[in-house]
């Protein structure tokens, strides 16, 4: 049976999650093997698209103690407060999961797909891309993305680097609470049904090992190369692309 690793890393700051995603494509770049990894954000924080601006109301949230950082991969603001957030790291001709960016994507829907239907909560799976919303990833959905009531509830993106496929997605469980705004379209599992982190991860690794007939081994975090949390936690990366926006 085939197998591929899995790591858990709990709950860490912005910049070191960043940063071990990254550790983790040079990783697979060597070892060949893809690897799932859950993780979670303390204290709650922001995430940024690769392109995308910076904003007044990121530097608000700033101000009132929610920290930032830029992902490695594209797409548009997440908030991470009460969500379980997953990267998936994989070669790029990779049996099970390679292909182009849409089929990639697709592959991996099913087993996120499965995971759900083990928690007892019912998704729809996006087959079109919605309109293009605002800055923020869950105010419209694209393809292979999941919905509750027609309300995003599990977004993701991707980034390709020498061979090596990282997509980073969020799962909501329950809404953001205040200082973040409210976000038109998100939606959240906390709507249909109770279900804790833990409990949570562990449907979507056995959906994984339905799906695609895999088995998972652990992974420590002492097996990657060095994490580069310092260009993470950088003015050089984070403000790449912009000033803030008036």
């Amino acid at each position: 049976m085939k197998f591929i690793y899995l790591l858990k890393t709990g709950f860490r700051d912005p910049y070191e999650n960043m940063a071990i995603d990254e550790a983790l494509m040079e990783f697979v770049k060597k070892e060949g093997i893809p690897v799932l990894r859950f993780f979670n954000f303390s204290p709650p924080s922001t995430t940024i698209g690769f392109h995308q601006r910076i904003e007044e109301w990121l530097l608000e949230l700033e101000k009132k103690g929610i920290p930032w950082v830029r992902r490695p991969t594209g797409g548009r603001a997440v908030f991470h407060d009460g969500d379980l957030t997953y990267s998936l790291t994989f070669p790029e001709d990779h049996e099970i999961f390679g292909g182009s960016v849409p089929v990639s994507f697709m592959k991996i829907s099913r087993g996120f797909k499965r995971g759900f239907e083990l928690a007892g909560i019912r998704v729809e799976l996006e087959s079109k891309k919605g309109i293009k919303g605002t800055g923020f990833c869950f105010s419209a959905t694209s393809l292979y993305e999941f919905t509750i009531n027609e309300k995003k509830i599990m977004g993701s993106a991707q980034v390709r680097r020498d061979g090596v496929v990282l997509q980073q997605g969020t799962i909501v469980i329950r809404y953001p609470s205040p200082p973040f705004p409210h976000v038109p379209g998100m939606g959240a599992i906390e709507e249909v049904k109770e279900i804790s982190l833990e409990e949570l991860q562990d449907k979507m690794v056995q959906g994984f090992q339905e799906v695609y007939g895999i088995e998972f081994k652990p992974l420590s975090l002492s097996s990657l190369p060095p994490v580069p949390v310092e260009k993470y936690r950088s003015r050089e990366w984070n403000w790449k692309e912009s000033r803030p926006r008036q």
